[in-house]
């Protein structure tokens, strides 16, 4: 239960170390796009969350939607992106 209890706070303050997030190719601004529902449909001013993650790596690999891999997933790609 400590351990959990730490990572909440580090998340819930944005202290920690910077994080990066490895998502499929083409879909880099899933996050920022969000749910299309507002609270306030006519609102003009939308405020969204800050996302929690510094860095996006976009990763070469597919599934089908019956969980089937259509594209493997390419570490090298990762491990490069990751490095620059």
């Amino acid at each position: 239960r400590m351990g959990t209890t730490v990572g909440t706070n580090a998340l819930l303050e944005r202290r920690g170390e910077p994080t990066v997030l490895v998502i499929t190719e083409r879909f880099r601004d899933i996050l920022k796009i969000g749910y299309q529902n507002r609270p306030c449909i006519f609102a003009l001013d939308i405020k969204k969350p800050e996302v929690l993650c510094e860095e996006v790596i976009e990763a070469r690999e597919r599934y089908s939607s019956d969980g089937t891999i259509v594209t493997p997933l390419d570490c090298d790609d990762i491990k490069e992106k990751l490095m620059e």
